[in-house]
């Protein structure tokens, strides 16, 4: 084999110029590639040295296959990335312990304070009502510690994936109750458009999961008498007109999002929880449960959204229906 069949990077204009550099350096070193006889290029790490004998000028380079510390280079690039993920993740972690559950958690303290010093004066309509209020505060604080630590699982790989057959319009109907307050609080008409006879197989712990934190999240950024819409759509499976998997989706016409914040909606390095349109507070880490839980399934998320134009979650299961 000729050097310009050993080494394929290697012309005879960029050889010129490298002689010229061997006249001038005389030993260095370098990394390039090699063919091998097979045809397989390997990566290696040439010694360059200027010898001279006999009054000729020769270059002895001495190649060493370097495939297994390229290998081992790609391998620490994967882990520092991996750690900086890792992180990323604890920085969030302690963030919401710090400030995002430590806040409600203030409310909900100062709140109980208040109403145990004016019982005894408040009609038992003032009464009924502030207990509902603080039921929901408790459901919210409630809710949030579970994303919390269901999250948490999902890092250590506790929680198992678990399916079975599961009646979704029932399961919706139900996670619906669960905001019955904040619907009736801001006037919102949520429909349910699961078909009754709609059932999947399924991890029904972390299906109830998602539509929880996807409804939670349409009713914060709805606007007062406005309409949520959950259903299911095969037509409208992503990127796939094939696909045979349903197609979720949780619909509102609340605030929107812009572009940069759907970009960031999934990342753990940023915080991307804006306030909701009666100042309601959140982490956005339901967004990140509800995405780990959905690619367990085999699936995917996706959103569709436009400032001031209301926003739609769409996501598939990767799961047979029944």
């Amino acid at each position: 084999m000729t050097m310009f069949q050993v080494d394929p990077l290697f012309t005879k204009e960029i050889w010129d110029a490298h002689w010229q550099e061997i006249l001038e350096r005389k030993s260095f070193t370098l990394e390039t590639i090699n063919k091998r006889k097979d045809g397989k290029t390997i990566p290696i790490e040439v010694t360059v040295n200027l010898v001279e004998y006999d009054g000729k000028k020769y270059n002895c380079a001495i190649a060493r296959d370097i495939t297994e510390h390229k290998l081992n280079e790609s391998k620490l690039k994967q882990a520092a990335l991996k750690l900086s993920e890792l992180n990323a993740t604890k920085d969030k972690f302690f963030s919401i312990i710090a400030h995002d559950l430590r806040g409600p958690l203030g409310s909900h303290r100062e709140f109980t304070k208040n109403l145990s010093e004016k019982i005894t004066i408040l009609s038992n309509e003032d009464r009924l009502l502030n207990l509902q209020i603080l039921n929901e505060s408790s459901e919210k604080l409630y809710s949030l510690m579970e994303n919390l630590l269901h999250w948490a699982s999902t890092q250590n790989g506790m929680i198992t994936f678990q399916p079975v057959l599961i009646s979704l319009y029932d399961l919706v109907h139900k996670t619906i109750d669960l905001f019955s307050l904040s619907i009736h609080k801001k006037n919102l008409s949520l429909k349910n458009q699961i078909p009754k006879t709609f059932h999947l197989i399924a991890d029904s712990f972390m299906i109830e999961t998602i539509f929880r934190n996807l409804i939670s999240n349409a009713i914060k950024y709805s606007n007062y008498n406005q309409t949520i819409e959950i259903g299911c759509n095969p037509s409208q499976a992503k990127n796939d007109t094939k696909s045979k998997n349903s197609c979720f989706y949780v619909k509102d016409e609340g605030i929107g999002m812009s572009k940069d914040q759907i970009n960031s909606l999934f990342r753990l390095d940023q915080k991307v929880s804006t306030p909701g349109t009666a100042q309601e507070v959140g982490t956005g880490l339901g967004l990140i449960l509800s995405k780990d839980f959905i690619e367990q399934h085999g699936g995917k998320i996706w959103v569709e959204s436009v400032l001031q134009g209301g926003t739609t979650f769409y996501f598939e299961l990767g799961q047979d229906t029944i």
